[in-house]
């Protein structure tokens, strides 16, 4: 039985529907994120889970309980926030104690709760101070620990990190997912970085104009995206992506192009392959730099730009007239101007159909 269940859920400014129709679940303890570009609905959505934004149809559920009308304060959710929102004349134990005070619960179980928090985000040596004396990262584990105050049914987090620099973030994320293995919460996370959502989620929801694109485990979603848009967002280098059209050879099924054709043979498709146009994807780290070999399909191109960047190379080269990006060995020894032949790994591809965009 679903923790979180949203049921066609429409929301709209106006006459702008931001989100149509909308179905989710999410299982009791999941760590699940919702991932998108800007304006791609994935706040929103948050934000009407927690009853902070008027929702125009549908119905939300939390623990079986109907929410849906009910205030932010009866939904048994705890909710941190892009920026800290901590109260600056307050003490790190004032802010993480405030909602359980305001709440009128008892002084030994505020002092307990609050214990419990610090000491799972390492805040103990800090409680006395105000925020004005804490870092970024320290004030995020601040507000991160005020919303573990609350023991709520599901913890929702609003980009969190994204105001933190690079190594806070790491440091953070990591935080954040022992904290999720410790506690075994429900939480639900929003953000537009990649990288935290596959190093987080036990599944990520890719949200683009207020749909779910693809709802999976991030292994899944990197290796076999549903459609055009999840794997051209997902990954850094973007997936290389071929136009041609799918056709039948000799030996199997073929990709055809103007510049080579690459046997398809070992390629997983989900139905009988059916001639036609459509688009070979490729990550760049599926494609070896070498001689191809039969049966594999590949070609050859000169080096247009390397990035070095110590455990990985980044070659860009060219397939015919379409841009190439490899990912290699740190070790590689290739410069500007060489010459390579490369062969890409079939069996990892993904293969769409150029008029609908969904995966073949």
């Amino acid at each position: 039985m679903a923790h979180v269940s949203v049921r066609d859920l429409e929301v709209k400014f106006g006459a702008l529907r931001v989100l149509q129709h909308l179905n989710l679940d999410v299982g009791k303890g999941e760590f699940l994120v919702l991932l998108g570009s800007s304006g791609c609905g994935k706040s929103t959505l948050l934000n009407a889970i927690a009853g902070l934004l008027e929702i125009s149809a549908g119905q939300i559920y939390i623990a079986g309980d109907n929410v849906t009308w009910k205030e932010p304060a009866e939904r048994h959710i705890g909710m941190v926030f892009q920026s800290y929102a901590l109260y600056p004349r307050m003490t790190v134990e004032g802010n993480m104690s405030f909602g359980l005070r305001t709440q009128g619960a008892p002084a030994d179980e505020i002092q307990k709760r609050v214990a419990s928090a610090a000491e799972l985000l390492h805040l103990e040596p800090l409680l006395k101070r105000k925020p004005s004396e804490l870092s970024g990262g320290q004030r995020q584990r601040v507000a991160i620990g005020r919303a573990l105050c609350r023991d709520a049914e599901v913890y929702l987090f609003d980009e969190p990190l994204s105001n933190l620099d690079a190594k806070l973030r790491a440091e953070l994320r990591v935080e954040l997912k022992k904290l999720h293995i410790r506690l075994g919460s429900t939480m639900i996370y929003v953000t537009h970085d990649q990288v935290e959502a596959m190093t987080l989620a036990d599944r990520i929801a890719i949200m683009n104009a207020g749909v779910i694109q693809q709802l999976a485990p991030p292994a899944e979603v990197y290796g076999k995206p549903k459609n055009l848009f999840v794997a051209g967002f997902i990954g850094s280098p973007s997936m290389n992506m071929i136009e041609g059209s799918v056709a039948k050879g000799s030996n199997g099924p073929e990709f055809r192009t103007a510049n080579g054709t690459v046997p398809l043979a070992r390629y997983p498709f989900i139905a009988p392959p059916q001639e036609g146009a459509a688009i070979l994807g490729v990550r760049p780290e599926h494609i070896e730099i070498g001689q191809t070999q039969p049966g594999q399909g590949g070609g050859s191109g000169q080096v247009v730009v390397v990035e070095a960047m110590g455990p990985e190379t980044i070659v860009y080269t060219r397939f015919g007239d379409t841009p190439l990006t490899i990912r290699a060995e740190g070790d590689l020894s290739v410069k500007i101007d060489d010459s390579i032949s490369y062969a890409f790994d079939v069996a990892k591809a993904s293969l769409f159909g150029k008029a609908s965009g969904e995966r073949l």
